[in-house]
């Protein structure tokens, strides 16, 4: 992915580019407190996170302004599904171990959690004071860690939407 509105699969055995979607046929409006970046196009056309499913092959690219674009692996060109997750860009987004989840980390300071089933949402974490600049499943899918750009550190379950502040997730094995 790139801010050139472009996303690109690369096969690092035959050292050449297999794919070429693009990110957005039509420029969007300027977004307020949008990226910092050095394109000339808008932010509906340019991405910052990507994440391959392990499970379907489906790719989710975060964009500039917000949204989140489902593509399949075998044809980046495809559009499959396109959700708003925030007002602002997406810095992170990670497919759970299983590849039931998709988690979207935003610049509003949430995490939007998606089923991959039909890519609709399951819900929104909110906890951290800053947007989101990471974030990780544990192995067995049931916990998400994030850091933010206020440098917290903080667990989230997932199966019931909350933050952990027990510190009973720290423990669990992480990717």
């Amino acid at each position: 992915i790139r801010d050139s509105n472009k996303v690109m699969l690369w096969s690092p055995k035959e050292r050449k580019n297999k794919d070429t979607g693009v990110i957005n046929e039509k420029a969007g409006p300027k977004i307020k407190y949008g990226a910092s970046s050095m394109t000339n196009f808008p932010d509906n056309q340019c991405a910052r996170a990507v994440a391959i499913n392990p499970k379907t092959g489906d790719v989710a690219l975060g964009l500039n302004d917000g949204q989140v674009q489902i593509r399949d692996v075998g044809s980046l060109s495809t559009v499959k599904k396109t959700m708003k997750a925030a007002e602002r860009w997406i810095e992170a987004v990670a497919y759970s171990p299983n590849g039931e989840y998709l988690a979207v980390g935003t610049h509003n300071s949430t995490i939007v959690v998606y089923t991959t089933d039909t890519y609709n949402q399951k819900g929104v974490l909110k906890g951290n004071s800053a947007a989101i600049i990471s974030l990780d499943w544990s192995k067995d899918s049931s916990y998400i860690r994030t850091v933010s750009l206020s440098y917290e550190y903080l667990f989230y379950t997932v199966s019931n939407m909350k933050q952990d502040t027990s510190g009973a997730s720290n423990t669990c094995l992480l990717y």
